[in-house]
């Protein structure tokens, strides 16, 4: 390849190169004082409209004490997840709290579920 070949293609890889996000995140651990055991709707502010019987179907999710199983590294509570019940609704789905800047397209409409600073 001549000295322009390879020009264009180190001018193309570089116009094609992702730029890397910053995006804000957040953790949780499923420990107390923030988590008890049991539904993970309204706590800390998570919500989970189909573990309290709100939403199209019943989902088993929970907070549980997880200190008997055989992972040394989940703490002694975590939150379990099945399955064993679907549909094909969204809103009563599980959801975590929300970081402190929402990240989106300029002109999306968050509903009121997230806030701060509108990072792309």
């Amino acid at each position: 390849m001549n000295k322009y070949g390879t020009g264009a293609v180190v001018l193309a890889a570089a116009v094609l190169m992702p730029v890397a996000g910053h995006a804000d995140e957040v953790a949780t651990d499923f420990e107390p004082p923030t988590h008890s055991l049991g539904t993970v709707h309204g706590q800390d502010g998570w919500t989970s409209l189909g573990s309290v019987g709100s939403g199209c179907a019943p989902y088993d999710v929970e907070v549980v004490d997880a200190s008997a199983w055989e992972f040394d590294n989940l703490g002694d509570q975590s939150l379990r997840i099945s399955n064993a019940v679907t549909s094909g609704c969204f809103g009563d789905q599980t959801f975590s709290k929300a970081v402190a800047d929402e990240a989106g397209e300029a002109d999306a409409d968050a509903g009121g579920l997230s806030g701060g600073t509108r990072q792309s």
